[in-house]
């Protein structure tokens, strides 16, 4: 019996359930006790929804497409409604001159005038927001997962945690205007990208949604022609002054019979994402059922909730829409379409709605705060990567300042040279920050997952230390979107590129 509960307690501690975790022992690293040590409560920010008249209306769901809208209980296979065309034959053919060009938050000029209107101190998209209130909201929930009780019995007993792609670094540029205020960029990335087949499908089955039939014809190849440019749709966007930030949301579709604004989502299977190098070879996969561990529209819905729904709920909150259509497909052939509202989204990620609007209350205070304290310490272009670390409790954030700024460039994964780019990000001068989170729920302090609902009260204080250590977690270097392992070694420095 003694040999057994040494192993029992050894397996525990290495299990990574608790908060230990087995280092070299010259490498050292501050690791905060749990307790209510943090000093600073995270304080309540004012919230303002613009709209500008100017802009034009979102573009409207195309008809065949409107059918999919009535039917919100569920997914919609394409082979229910003769009007919906599986085949994306069409799709790789439409010409790049029709899809609209992103404009990155500190190259959006009418953003950078809102901003400025409105006294704010930051700008940025969704893009650039949504995975930084992503890692906060992990944070303060202290590793609770997602709701599947709505899911069928295939699902009940399946994992609940937040899937490791959703935890993966984030990265992003803090780039300094000539008025003094900050636009916050999502960081493209170093290297060639491996989801470049769904981005670009993406961007054009969007055209597909919200394009007749007819219409949708005239933007293949071929077929368009240069006047064709000045009828493009100008994007619409919904704007959110939250504290100092001043936030844009696109707004993609709209539909008038139901009232409906939307945000479009395409989604590979499951078996193409996870394996996407090799994309070509999970065609075969197809959705034959509505439920079930395979092979089922469920099966999807359960990876997104474990994925991206933290992602959704804030981005539709932020653009004030109702809910999300989502495309399956395998990048061949359209399997299905559905509409996933807003309150859905909540359900699943959060417990409730009441807990989601609390949650986006917490996390967009917390992201002004990171913001105030990135440049606080570096007060020019910097390159910030953030990640929630499971094993400490914290949030780890890294800076790098940047002394030759490229700006941004959506195509910068798909370069021919890199170097250059990777030239540009010089390590000197890179700050190791941790982030400590700590909240009260109930009036009791929390270490471990737990449930918040209706009529409950939260609080969340919090805490920057700088790591002086050479220590850097070896996840920032092998996910950091912004970084690739090739460029980092570990030195006496924080963290320097080769």
């Amino acid at each position: 019996w003694g040999k057994r509960i040494f192993y029992f307690n050894f397996f525990w501690m290495i299990s990574g359930k608790n908060c230990l975790r087995l280092r070299p022992q010259n490498q050292t690293n501050q690791i905060f006790i749990r307790s209510i040590s943090s000093k600073y409560q995270v304080p309540d920010i004012p919230f303002l929804a613009i709209q500008i008249k100017e802009l034009p209306q979102p573009p409207p769901v195309a008809s065949q497409i409107r059918s999919v809208l009535r039917e919100a209980s569920g997914p919609c296979p394409v082979q229910t409604f003769s009007q919906l065309s599986p085949h994306l034959t069409r799709v790789i053919n439409v010409d790049e001159r029709a899809i609209p060009e992103f404009v990155t938050s500190s190259k959006d000029k009418r953003l950078v005038k809102l901003a400025e209107r409105h006294s704010c101190k930051y700008l940025a998209s969704t893009s650039s927001m949504t995975c930084i209130l992503s890692h906060l909201y992990y944070s303060l929930v202290k590793g609770k997962g997602v709701n599947l009780s709505p899911l069928s019995h295939f699902f009940q007993n399946q994992d609940s945690s937040f899937a490791p792609s959703a935890l993966k670094p984030i990265s992003v540029y803090l780039r300094p205007q000539p008025s003094g205020i900050y636009a916050v960029d999502s960081d493209p990335g170093i290297g060639p990208r491996d989801h470049q087949i769904l981005m670009d499908l993406g961007k054009v089955m969007e055209l597909m949604v919200t394009n007749e039939e007819e219409d949708f014809d005239k933007i293949t190849l071929g077929n368009f022609q240069e006047e064709d440019l000045k009828k493009k749709t100008p994007e619409t966007f919904n704007f959110l002054k939250a504290g100092k930030l001043m936030i844009r949301s696109q707004i993609d579709a709209y539909d008038a019979t139901t009232g409906l604004t939307l945000d479009i989502k395409t989604r590979a299977t499951t078996k193409i994402r996870y394996d996407i190098k090799n994309y070509f070879k999970h065609k075969k996969y197809k959705l034959k059922y509505l439920q079930g561990l395979e092979e089922s529209y469920e099966k999807e819905f359960y990876d997104m909730i474990r994925t991206v729904f933290p992602k959704y709920s804030f981005q539709l909150r932020i653009g004030r829409m109702n809910g999300a259509l989502v495309m399956y497909h395998n990048t061949e052939e359209i399997y299905g379409y559905e509409y996933v509202s807003l309150d859905k989204i909540d359900e699943y990620t959060f417990g409730s709605v009441f807990a989601a609007e609390k949650y986006f209350y917490l996390t967009m205070s917390l992201a002004q705060i990171v913001f105030e304290e990135i440049t606080k310490r570096i007060s020019g272009p910097v390159h910030a990567t953030l990640w929630y670390n499971r094993l400490d409790g914290v949030i780890e954030i890294l800076l790098v300042p940047v002394t030759n700024d490229i700006g941004w460039k959506e195509n910068l994964g798909i370069i021919e040279n890199p170097d250059e780019y990777a030239e540009a990000i010089l390590p000197e001068g890179a700050i190791h920050l941790q982030l400590k989170i700590d909240v009260e729920h109930n009036g009791e302090i929390v270490y471990r997952p737990y449930n918040f609902s209706e009529g409950d009260s939260i609080r969340a204080f919090y805490e920057f230390k700088e790591v002086s250590s050479s220590y850097i977690p070896f996840e920032m270097a092998r996910w950091g979107d912004g970084y690739h392992p090739d460029f980092f070694t570990f030195k006496s420095n924080p963290v320097t590129l080769s």
